[in-house]
């Protein structure tokens, strides 16, 4: 069995930054990759649905503030609405684990972390 591993963050890995970025999160979604292909295409149908293409990167940052791509839900909450229920489903059915880590940088920034030890401690524990 083959694994791949996605990661993403939110935040800085900058503890002397803390007071901009209160919080740093690392999150890996984990696959078979025997299951990567179904998982596209049903990722691609909720693009394809609202959009008509499945170019649009589903970026949770632009969807939150509903920006760019996602601005076509910006006066309409139903339509937000739809879209978020498709991800919700895609994401209760896909076989996938995720992985997350979040780090308070103002206690790291106390314990003289720097930015290498933000990202690698967390996962260590």
């Amino acid at each position: 069995m083959s694994l791949t591993m996605y990661i993403d963050e939110l935040g800085e890995s900058s503890p002397k930054r803390y007071k901009n970025s209160s919080y740093f999160i690392l999150t890996g979604c984990v696959m078979n990759d025997d299951n990567k292909r179904d998982l596209m295409n049903n990722l691609d149908h909720i693009k394809f649905k609202f959009w008509d293409t499945t170019e649009i990167i589903l970026h949770s940052k632009l969807i939150g503030r509903k920006e760019k791509e996602f601005e076509i839900f910006k006066n309409n909450i139903s339509l937000f609405k739809s879209f978020t229920q498709n991800l919700a489903d895609f994401f209760r059915h896909c076989p996938m684990y995720l992985l997350s880590v979040a780090v308070d940088q103002q206690v790291a920034f106390r314990n003289n972390w720097d930015q290498r030890t933000v990202i690698i401690e967390p996962i260590r524990k």
